[in-house]
């Protein structure tokens, strides 16, 4: 019979909704565990538990492990595009080592590009904590009118069960550059 024990207590949800198909925020190889927690990789071998550090990924879909501890996965970030990584975790004295193995466009490719990078808000309403991403307008060749805001985008994430991420989001960063706020 087998027994359920929660691997790795964290006040963030791990899992997708079962609609998402194919979709894996966890792996496991039988000797660790790689785990997509809140943005940062996470791994579990024996009791331990350490970040992976993923410098400039923040999204994680798709978790493998292999037996050799070699992790792939689907990752982007605020300034990063979607692509293929793969992660040697095998030596735990060491970083990881991190290849690009494919990626849906280059970083020189973004570089030019005036890309906002979204803040991480959290509030209270009506005692419920709520969070969000914020895109502040960015624009280097204009400025808006001093006494004026710029108008606000809101952007709902169509959950309860799912969440909004900061990957980079062309359809997002489209709105920034004309001086709008975005809220999702």
């Amino acid at each position: 019979m087998a027994i359920e024990r929660n691997v790795f207590p964290v006040d963030h949800e791990i899992g997708y909704p079962l609609w998402q198909f194919a979709d894996r925020p966890y792996a496991s190889n039988g000797s660790c565990i790689i785990m997509n927690v809140n943005g940062r990789l996470m791994l579990r071998r024996e009791l331990a538990v350490r970040e992976v550090p993923t410098p400039g990924y923040t999204v994680f879909s798709h978790l493998s492990i292999t037996q050799a501890d070699v992790v792939y996965t689907i990752a982007s970030g605020p300034k990063k595009a979607s692509c293929v990584l793969r992660i040697d975790v095998s030596k735990e004295d060491q970083e990881p080592i991190i290849d690009v193995i494919r990626t849906a466009r280059e970083d020189s490719d973004l570089e030019a590009l005036d890309i906002s990078e979204p803040e991480h808000l959290e509030f209270q309403s009506d005692g419920v904590p709520v969070t969000a991403w914020f895109y502040k307008p960015k624009n280097r060749h204009f400025t808006g009118p001093a006494a004026m805001l710029p108008p606000v985008l809101l952007l709902g994430h169509g959950g309860p069960t799912a969440a909004a991420v900061n990957s980079l989001d062309l359809k997002k960063q489209f709105f920034t550059p004309e001086v709008l706020l975005c809220w999702t």
